[in-house]
């Protein structure tokens, strides 16, 4: 035991608590399919995308770092001293 716990996650279990607390189900592929998940930059529907990147950010060598990189009529900024979440 210790410090760790037994636990086991249950989807079925989850969307049955989420039903009945609020009424609704998780949709887990919603979000990607909504945005266009990693395609994002391809949709023709998107514009004035703003790309914010720090340079602490674990994965910002796949981010967009360069104006280039962003749509027409979006702006890339790339923060060198911090995280896009730094101030969470």
């Amino acid at each position: 035991a210790g410090a760790w716990r037994e636990y086991s996650f249950d989807a079925a279990a989850l969307g049955a608590r989420c039903e009945g607390y609020y009424g609704v189900r998780p949709r887990g592929g919603w979000l990607e399919q909504w945005s266009g998940g990693y395609a994002i930059a391809d949709r023709k529907l998107t514009s004035n995308l703003i790309w914010s990147n720090g340079r602490l950010d674990p994965w910002h060598g796949g981010g967009f770092l360069e104006q280039a990189d962003a749509l027409r009529g979006g702006a890339v900024f790339v923060m060198e001293q911090t995280a896009h979440h730094q101030d969470l």
